[in-house]
């Protein structure tokens, strides 16, 4: 005598309608078989609320100025109220932060500015544009009284 086991299978729930559809999975939804899944729910829940308290930031200002899009920001290591940044416009704006105001407007990149730095001792900053070009500026301290100047083509 020989035992023999036997898989049966109906291919109509097996198989998929299409060649990209998912195969479907049936879960046991009977309570006894998972005693915790209503602490798992409130532990998600709990911390999904926390995700969004810790995500959710205050707007505080928009700096204004900018024609098109801003590609890349730079912050002075020397000066904590300066910021760079340059836009898809080919123009370099420095930022006086507190104030919420423009200091310079630096016109150089025909292109678009892809990516700014400061150098170490804060004077000078480094732009480079889709052209091809980097380009040196100088970083002058910001003036008192909100005098905003543009300088155009003057790269170091």
């Amino acid at each position: 005598e020989m035992k023999v086991k036997v898989i049966n299978r109906v291919e109509a729930r097996e198989t998929c309608e299409r060649k990209g559809d998912l195969k479907q999975v049936r879960r046991n939804l009977n309570p006894e078989l998972h005693p915790f899944e209503r602490a798992i729910e409130y532990t998600r829940a709990l911390n999904a609320a926390k995700l969004e308290r810790v995500f959710a930031k205050p707007f505080v200002a928009a700096l204004e100025g900018h024609t098109d899009g801003i590609n890349c920001l730079a912050r002075n290591p020397k000066r904590l109220n300066s910021l760079i940044s340059g836009s898809a416009s080919g123009e370099l704006f420095l930022w006086d932060v507190p104030e919420r105001r423009t200091i310079y407007n630096y016109v150089g990149h025909k292109r678009a500015v892809r990516a700014v730095t400061v150098s170490e001792c804060g004077s000078l900053c480094f732009s480079c544009g889709d052209e091809g070009v980097v380009k040196m500026w100088r970083v002058p301290h910001a003036p008192l009284g909100g005098v905003t100047q543009t300088v155009a083509h003057t790269a170091v």
